[in-house]
């Protein structure tokens, strides 16, 4: 029976995956592929559409440049960079980023294990260990006005021992889906 049931739990895990691939894949068939085609249809569609498409772009571009605005304070602030030179040092390199995933064949998803499956770990990692370790109790405790003492306790405990084990797993099993190590089969019992 154990057989059956894990058998049943992979089968379903797979198909949550997959609802999420497709899933995923479908937000973008419809903004790039049904929406085109719902404007073909509606009078003054191309004006419509020519608009709406020209918004998103307005949208994505002002995104883009509050983000940008963050690493370009690190590199005035930190690294003593000139205000002007910040910014087209770290747009060109993120636009040269974007090319490469664009335009390479796995680049796209080499970026996406890279910020997915890396970047984002060890992110969590530093956090967990920031908090539960270098900064000082007194000031995660100002920090959190609401826990009790216990609960803050616990999640002191949480942050300091199996959070970073935790996602320290993570990132390990995130790398060994790329390059196929031979740990989450060992882990799963195969």
């Amino acid at each position: 029976m154990p057989a059956l049931e894990h058998a049943l739990l992979q089968l379903r895990d797979r198909a949550v995956l997959l609802r999420v691939d497709r899933l995923i894949v479908r937000a973008i068939g419809l903004i790039f592929g049904a929406l085109p085609a719902v404007f073909s249809g509606m009078p003054a569609g191309s004006i419509v559409g020519g608009l709406f498409f020209f918004l998103a772009f307005i949208a994505a571009l002002t995104s883009s440049i509050s983000l940008l605005m963050v690493v370009t304070a690190v590199g005035e602030e930190q690294l003593k960079m000139n205000k002007v030179v910040a910014p087209v040092i770290f747009g060109v390199a993120a636009w040269a980023i974007g090319a490469w995933a664009i335009y390479d064949p796995n680049g796209g998803s080499w970026l996406d294990f890279f910020s997915g499956s890396v970047v984002l770990p060890l992110g969590g990692l530093l956090v967990a260990i920031l908090a539960g370790w270098v900064a000082p109790r007194a000031v995660m405790r100002n920090e959190l006005p609401n826990a009790s003492d216990a609960m803050f306790r616990f999640w002191r405990l949480m942050i300091r021992y199996v959070a970073p084990i935790a996602v320290f797993l993570i990132l390990i099993l995130g790398i060994d889906a790329k390059f196929n190590f031979g740990l989450n089969a060992m882990l799963a019992g195969g």
